[in-house]
């Protein structure tokens, strides 16, 4: 590193997190810009794959995921009109090692924040940025009429709500009501299996164990119902019992679980869209994670791909003056990110839609292939992120991938 640089990033998820944490341990000043007056996280639960689990290991906050979250094993699906197998995937099938970490997002969050705060990040809360001037020398504009810098690197982790962003996204129809519940007693993981059933493919529900959260010991799951963003307003004016008995009838386990949902606002409506920046970067500006690309979560590789976004900006970022290293970090990144959206765009109609022909050719193309030795193969390398290498093979031999798989493997194994 040729100086200390001056660095804002904009938003407090887990991609600003991250990518200010991996900038700070190279020496450089960082503040995270965050619209919220007090720093919180967004949604109920979410699965790191293998390749995220490298990261959080980079930011020594793997230890704690662990032992919040669950180890997911395998991603179970059925149809309820015809009783096939409609998913069937399992992340030991090329690694015996590998698995899915299903966590809380408030308590990933929570670890990560302590993490940014423990390296003295400055967090300046309530500061909502709605544009940045001069790119090549960057100012943030924040609102009440206040600007901040200038910076030698502004970083967009604004999310899919960005100011900033150029990204023009295209909406997708269906959306998921998510909650939280409690696990019954003496449940703790579900035996580590992501669960969903459908009717052809325009309902869906399902149910992820995430673990504990801190400070509460109690076993928790994410549950979530798939729906259409034109129907959430009819959804909201329904009696809530009608629709927790539509549920129960359809999968009577997940009925169970909704027992604890008392109201409309114990569950979070999330809206998808898919589209992606081609240029991630303008001069001294860069933009990663939702303010870069977005996707459906049919892949569970949301948070994955902002992690992967802030370890090769970084990554980058170490190796070369800071305008080439923003388009080192898009060139490296370029073919994982269009590989992934591409296949999120060719599966979500198999989950999510209104076309019963796209759930028949699910239940009797998709999912036999996927349990064939090639197909589950396969499968294996898309749901742990590694269809193919996003660190393009420069970090298979570190001493940090070998400390990850320690700490993953655990004492004694």
């Amino acid at each position: 590193m040729d100086r200390v640089l001056e660095i804002a990033v904009v938003g407090c998820g887990i991609g600003g997190l991250a990518t200010a944490s991996l900038l700070r341990d190279q020496g450089h000043d960082v503040t995270i810009f965050d619209q919220f007056t007090t720093p919180e996280p967004s949604g109920a639960g979410l699965i790191i794959q293998p390749v995220g689990q490298k990261v959080l290991g980079e930011l020594g906050v793997l230890g704690g995921a662990l032992s919040h979250g669950v180890k997911i094993k395998s991603l179970s699906g059925r149809s309820q009109v015809s009783d096939r197998v409609a998913l069937a995937a399992r992340y030991d099938v090329r690694d015996p090692d590998q698995f899915g970490l299903g966590i809380h997002r408030g308590a990933l969050f929570e670890l990560m924040l302590k993490a940014a705060q423990a390296r003295q990040i400055k967090i300046q809360s309530g500061h909502m940025v709605f544009g940045v001037d001069n790119p090549d020398c960057p100012y943030i504009r924040i609102e009440g009429n206040r600007q901040a810098g200038p910076f030698d690197l502004v970083v967009d982790a604004s999310g899919g709500g960005s100011q900033i962003s150029p990204l023009i996204s295209v909406d997708l129809a269906f959306g998921a009501l998510w909650g939280v519940v409690d696990l019954p007693e003496g449940e703790r993981d579900l035996s580590g299996c992501l669960r969903q059933r459908y009717v052809h493919a325009n309902k869906m529900a399902g149910v992820l164990p995430i673990g504990t959260l801190p400070g509460d010991p109690t076993p928790k799951a994410a549950v979530f119902w798939s729906l259409k963003r034109s129907d959430y307003d009819d959804w909201r004016s329904a009696d809530i019992a009608d629709w927790k008995a539509e549920a129960a009838a359809m999968w009577p386990d997940f009925g169970y679980l909704l027992d604890q949902i008392e109201s409309h606002d114990d569950m979070t409506f999330a809206t998808y869209s898919h589209g992606s920046l081609n240029k991630v970067h303008d001069q001294r500006v860069v933009y990663v994670g939702d303010a870069a690309h977005r996707a459906s979560p049919q892949l569970g590789q949301g948070a994955n791909m902002a992690l992967l976004d802030a370890s090769i900006l970084a990554e980058a970022m170490a190796e070369y003056p800071t305008r080439k290293a923003l388009k080192v970090f898009r060139r490296r990144r370029m073919l994982h990110l269009k590989l992934y959206q591409t296949l999120s765009l060719l599966m979500t109609p198999l989950y999510q839609s209104d076309r019963r022909l796209n759930a028949a050719i699910r239940d009797r193309i998709v999912t036999p292939f996927a349990q064939s030795r090639l197909g589950a193969s396969l499968v294996g390398r898309i749901i742990t992120g590694q269809l193919v290498d996003p660190f393009g093979g420069r970090r298979k031999e570190s001493n940090q991938a070998r400390q990850v798989r320690d700490i993953l493997r655990g004492p004694g194994e």
